[in-house]
């Protein structure tokens, strides 16, 4: 089995078609109201409802009151929940859906603490992103295959296919997420999309 993928940013019905031709595993609707990929409410309906369960949907939030994020993941029938704040253990445990839990990271990280502060969380799944987004170094890929070898995680920050190989091939993650990668002026690029996924999923390791 190959790592699987996330594509997220995702805006439109015609994104979710290319990412699912493609073979995405997942897709990301993001629900944070400062970010450049939100959607709305409506929005997202409509591209739920075309789905017809070819993908697993992942709804992105922020620090946001965690009745409205069950009122999202009830309303969608999202697969899972991705918290991308400071959110606490407590906050995860009153979310409604399988939650993945971020945690933004600097790029040669502490391994050891890092796994303290997961053990903390009862959730399904960790995303590791960078510090800032779309920003600064890659997460170092061989502290990240130390972490993935105890917890299944998604791996973020700086990917696409240019790099995705030698990241995949080192870090071994259940799961690689990608927006501005696989972007063009701002809009999911089918070309890129597939690019993506096909060197991604090119390393068998499960």
């Amino acid at each position: 089995m190959s790592v699987l993928v996330k594509i997220c940013g995702i805006r439109t019905i015609d994104d979710v078609k290319k990412a699912i031709v493609a073979g995405a595993d997942f897709i990301g609707l993001n629900f944070v109201s400062t970010s450049k990929r939100r959607v709305d409410l409506q929005t997202a309906k409509t591209i739920v409802k075309n789905l017809k369960g070819l993908v697993q949907v992942v709804g992105v939030f922020q620090n946001q009151p965690v009745e409205y994020v069950n009122k999202v993941a009830q309303e969608l029938q999202l697969d899972y929940v991705q918290l991308h704040g400071s959110e606490s253990p407590n906050y995860c445990d009153l979310v409604s859906t399988r939650v993945i839990k971020v945690f933004s990271l600097e790029s040669e990280f502490d391994p050891k603490t890092l796994s303290k502060n997961l053990k903390k969380y009862q959730v399904g799944h960790f995303l590791f992103d960078r510090q800032v987004q779309g920003k600064g170094k890659n997460l170092n890929p061989k502290l990240i295959r130390r972490i993935a070898n105890s917890y299944p995680i998604f791996l973020a920050g700086g990917l696409n296919s240019q790099n995705i190989y030698e990241v995949v091939n080192f870090a071994k993650p259940f799961a690689v997420d990608v927006a501005g990668g696989v972007e063009s002026k701002g809009k999911i690029d089918a070309d890129k999309v597939r690019a993506f996924i096909q060197k991604a999923k090119s390393i068998n390791y499960y």
